[in-house]
């Protein structure tokens, strides 16, 4: 409705973005602020020759190209402020502003019901309309969309889901000719290398294929790194309620270091322990403590979150929400639970953390990298751990790729509790936390990355643990 009356007055915003738009409180009223760069329609292209307005990451394609504008600039742009609000990030991000230009130019953001899959489909649809990079398969007035989504809303006041689909496109916007000819052009210039793509990958030809590595060693390095390797299968175990923990062999292994810098300390286990296979669920607390602390739960202030998500499903979210003191509590009256002799429940060291994320023992010294899967990387791609709003909340563990010990979610989720106290500035103590967060970015998530909160702080649901499980007698390393 605000961009229709600006329209109206002939005026494009030209920097409609989240940090644009006001909510009044209680009052149910909004209000698009900053009109700064807006301009008449006739002269809404750059402000200085060669000087793009607006802000990259959300403005239209045409925009971030430099060329003429008109309305339809600011619908693309509301576009990416409803991507945003459905999927819980922008959806055109890059390293550096010409990375994102050429991203909004160029790329189609990733579906949004592969990040959030509760988003309705008809909701994904309005939004690709919007996205369209040609202006003139957008939609074509800002009064346009009110009405499209104003019957939306009317329908979903009188009905749970909507049942009149007549005014929601279908589909993707379909190319203009000049752009069908251009792919069919590319296809027949790439079919020869296609073509011999295939023959490579089906051992018809080898042009392309050097000394052969073993795949687990490298990582896809021709020279193999020395980082930890697999070997036999090792022992699992299974409580009473159901946990499970892995066995993390005896060794020597690298902590600290990442980011291209070797680790800087050596430690060594002299013995085998196990550590939880997956962070503490919100049943395995709930079994233990009989009551759900969750912010993505049920019964708390999270529960949109996670309303279309299963019961049975739900069961297996990391418990999150609760203190270190919460937490050696719920060790306390687990310990006296099982009663199994000769081992005992507790959080792990940091050292032991650290030593199972990387997968355990190494030849040398080597710790170069930052996160630990099948193989180690030094990217954290969002198919492979629950960070910076991939999911927009914490989600079921297990959901990602373990590391080669078979543990899951040592990068993301939840940040893990340690055992070990340190003080903080004001020499105040402190609890040690490892392992990232479900919306924190991918460098807070790197294997030698830790943090620290005081002992009795309950954080906004993004405070966890994962359990050690180990002999009675022994020392802690």
């Amino acid at each position: 409705e605000g961009l229709a009356a600006a329209h109206g007055q002939d005026l494009i915003h030209r920097d409609i973005k989240p940090g644009n738009i006001l909510l009044e409180g209680g009052a149910g009223r909004l209000k698009i602020t900053d009109f700064g760069l807006a301009r008449a329609a006739d002269d809404a292209s750059m402000t200085q020759s060669g000087i793009i307005a607006g802000t990259p990451m959300y403005m239209a394609p045409e925009q971030a190209k430099g060329e003429k504008l008109d309305q339809r600039a600011d619908l693309f742009s509301l576009g990416s402020v409803l991507y945003q609000m459905a999927a819980g990030r922008p959806p055109f991000r890059a390293t550096s502003t010409v990375a994102v230009l050429k991203r909004v130019a160029e790329d189609t953001p990733r579906e949004i019901r592969e990040i959030v899959p509760e988003v309705p489909q008809w909701l994904c649809d309005i939004i690709s309309k919007l996205h369209a990079k040609n202006p003139d398969d957008r939609y074509q007035s800002a009064r346009e969309v009110a009405d499209v989504l104003a019957d939306c809303e009317a329908q979903l006041q009188a009905n749970a889901k909507l049942k009149d689909f007549s005014r929601i496109p279908t589909g993707k916007p379909t190319p203009s000719a000049s752009r069908r000819w251009t792919w069919a052009a590319t296809v027949v210039l790439l079919l020869p290398v296609i073509a011999l793509i295939v023959t490579e990958l089906a051992g018809v030809t080898h042009l392309f294929r050097g000394p052969q590595t073993d795949p687990t060693r490298s990582g896809g390095s021709p020279t193999p790194i020395p980082v930890a390797k697999q070997g036999p299968q090792l022992p699992t175990f299974k409580n009473s309620i159901g946990m499970e923990f892995v066995t993390v062999p005896k060794g020597t292994g690298w902590l600290g270091g990442g980011n291209g810098k070797p680790g800087e300390s050596k430690v060594e286990f002299k013995e085998d322990f196990f550590l939880g296979k997956y962070e503490v669920t919100q049943e395995e607390w709930e079994a233990v403590m009989g009551a759900n602390p969750c912010h993505f739960s049920r019964n708390s202030d999270g529960n949109q979150a996670v309303e279309h998500v299963l019961d049975v499903d739900l069961k297996r979210f990391p418990v999150e929400s609760v203190s270190w003191e919460d937490c050696q509590l719920f060790i306390e009256k687990l310990n006296e639970k099982e009663k199994q002799s000769g081992w005992v429940y507790r959080l792990p060291k940091q050292s032991e953390w650290e030593y199972a994320c990387r997968g355990g023992p190494v030849d040398k010294l080597d710790s170069a990298f930052d996160y630990y899967f099948a193989m180690p990387t030094n990217t954290l791609l969002p198919k492979q751990a629950n960070f910076n709003y991939v999911v927009g909340r914490t989600c079921q563990v297990g959901s990602y790729e373990p590391n080669w010990l078979g543990l899951h979610d040592m990068h993301g989720n939840v940040h893990e509790f340690c055992d070990e106290a340190t003080t903080d500035a004001t020499g105040a103590p402190v609890r040690v936390l490892r392992g990232g967060y479900w919306s924190i970015d991918s460098q807070r998530c790197r294997a030698a990355s830790s943090y620290a909160t005081a002992p009795s702080f309950r954080s906004f649901h993004n405070l966890g643990l994962r359990l050690a499980r180990v002999p009675a007698a022994d020392p802690p390393p």
